[in-house]
């Protein structure tokens, strides 16, 4: 589907296989067998808006209620891929990509992966780029939260002291 379809139609096709997996374990086992889990995770890294928020509303459930694909996700490095689309500049499936990382917070791979790219100065320049603005507030607060852990991490304080040498 995502190396066929493309715009709306993939969206519309994002959302039948959501429809299909949320809260029927067998349909969520069977994605992630069928290498579901790497094409939500190629279109997160699509420019096409409208599919990308239908995958990370999906991926976000998916990493909250079914184990083997958050590992896949986890495996696949999505930090990396959700913190190239908010380098690139918030949109529309932004809120949601910060959610898929606040969902993940608690997993020290993920903190782990977010140090590695040093996801702290990405969620900073993001935060002042929408810190006039209200309408932003869930991806403030998402921000905010996802710096709270990265910056308590020891292995990011260690980091820290390295530089300041």
């Amino acid at each position: 589907m995502v190396t066929i379809e493309h715009g709306e139609a993939l969206a519309e096709c994002i959302s039948a296989v959501s429809s299909a997996t949320r809260e029927f374990e067998p349909s969520c086992a069977e994605l992630t067998a069928q290498g579901g889990c790497e094409a939500l995770a190629a279109v997160l890294g699509s420019d096409d808006v409208s599919a990308k928020t239908k995958s990370a509303s999906l991926v976000a459930y998916l990493c909250g209620h079914y184990t083997p694909a958050r590992e896949k996700f986890i495996e696949q490095n999505i930090v990396r891929i959700i913190a190239k689309q908010i380098e690139k500049g918030g949109d529309d499936a932004t809120e949601h990509l910060l959610r898929i990382l606040y969902d993940l917070k608690n997993d020290q791979r993920v903190v782990q992966q977010c140090q590695d790219i040093n996801l702290k100065k990405i969620l900073k320049e993001h935060l002042k780029n929408t810190e006039k603005d209200n309408i932003f507030s869930k991806e403030q607060q998402y921000c905010m939260e996802l710096l709270k852990v990265i910056g308590s991490c020891p292995h990011a304080q260690v980091k820290q002291s390295e530089a300041d040498r």
